[in-house]
């Protein structure tokens, strides 16, 4: 008796999803390694899962993503409370003047 071989054939909405994935992935300059020192794990958007996956939550990303894999948007706590340091100490003040 000869087996049959099944093809197969993926679903429009897996395949829709896939596409999806792949353009996060470009658009956020998203690398299997680390740049220098910066790595997923040090990040704030890192939520992690475990010692080898963990969850992207920054808004371009929003995926699965490895510990030392890197994105452009890497951001630690740190540089986020200077950088909004920085922004309150240029914050316009209403009616003052200079």
């Amino acid at each position: 008796m000869a087996e049959e071989v099944q093809e197969t054939e993926i679903d429009a909405e897996r395949e829709r999803e896939g596409m999806m994935l792949m353009h996060r992935m470009e658009d956020a300059i998203l690398q299997p390694q680390p740049n220098d020192e910066e790595r997923c794990k040090e990040c704030k958007w890192y939520l992690g899962f475990g010692n080898d996956i963990a969850y992207c939550w920054h808004q371009k990303i929003r995926m699965l993503v490895a510990w030392d894999w890197w994105c452009q948007w890497f951001e630690t706590e740190e540089e986020s409370k200077e950088m909004k340091a920085y922004q309150e100490t240029a914050a316009p003040e209403p009616g003052r003047v200079g």
